[in-house]
């Protein structure tokens, strides 16, 4: 990981900030406790002094600052150190980073660290490949503009609930193919377990869903299957779908 932690000078985490405008500051205790939010780098709770403040009052007191341009080596620096402090973002400076069950994924997490050690990967498309994998940053925003920012099958339109997976999967797609939007689909958490698990797919021509036998009658009441896409697949995102209904047809054999 390449976090920084900042506990004995307020000088040092500034000049960090002053040098990493693009960055993300983890304010927890020095100890721990049940405290842990993620600003953006220069938030104004964790960089502007008032009189009430003391010496280093950001790094030197009770306070310690966990420092990284990848929100994602904060995050795991959290978990692994403030176990008991569920990650809050500030609601002041909106850092752009969601925690995720996905990042409790023990292969996600490896696809993290593939993409950490790397070489030859720009900064910029080490973020990006990161985010994408997590099904955030530009991707996922990219996607949601796609679908008008609703869910592709129900249009639920509360973003923080809909999850942007790969229609063609992770290990099978090259860099190219795992930052393109027209890859996956936002999805409402159940549809998006679904369709990563090959019990739902989709017509590439039509939008049509397909369901897996597995799925019972009852089971299809409860969560109002079949449903379609809310429209015709682009050519580019048939393509990636006619992959996805390929593994579809493999995980269900006629």
């Amino acid at each position: 990981m390449n976090e920084r932690i900042f506990k004995t000078t307020d000088d040092e985490y500034l000049g960090w900030m002053s040098q990493h405008p693009e960055g993300y500051v983890l304010n927890t205790t020095r100890y721990e406790s049940s405290y842990a939010v993620l600003h953006a780098s220069g938030c104004h709770h964790i960089s502007t002094y008032t009189r009430k403040y003391a010496k280093d009052a950001f790094t030197g007191e009770n306070y310690i600052k966990v420092c990284s341009d990848r929100a994602i080596d904060v995050y795991r620096w959290s978990k692994s150190n403030r176990s008991s402090a569920p990650l809050k973002v500030c609601m002041t400076c909106q850092p752009d980073f969601s925690p995720s069950e996905a990042l409790d994924n023990e292969q996600i997490v490896s696809d993290l660290e593939e993409i950490a050690q790397r070489p030859g990967l720009k900064p910029t498309q080490r973020e990006a490949l990161v985010q994408a994998r997590l099904g955030q940053g530009a991707y996922r925003k990219q996607m949601l503009e796609l679908w008008e920012g609703k869910c592709a099958v129900t249009g639920f339109t509360i973003q923080s609930a809909l999850i942007a997976s790969h229609a063609k999967p992770w290990a099978d797609s090259n860099d190219e193919e795992r930052l393109d939007p027209c890859n996956g689909l936002p999805l409402i958490a159940t549809l998006d377990r679904l369709f990563d698990k090959f019990l739902i797919a989709f017509d590439p021509e039509t939008g049509e869903m397909l369901v897996s036998r597995e799925i019972g009658e009852a089971d299809r009441t409860i969560l109002g299957l079949p449903a379609n896409l809310r429209k015709v697949p682009n050519e580019q995102q048939a393509r990636y779908l006619r992959l996805h209904l390929d593994n579809f047809a493999m995980n269900n054999p006629s």
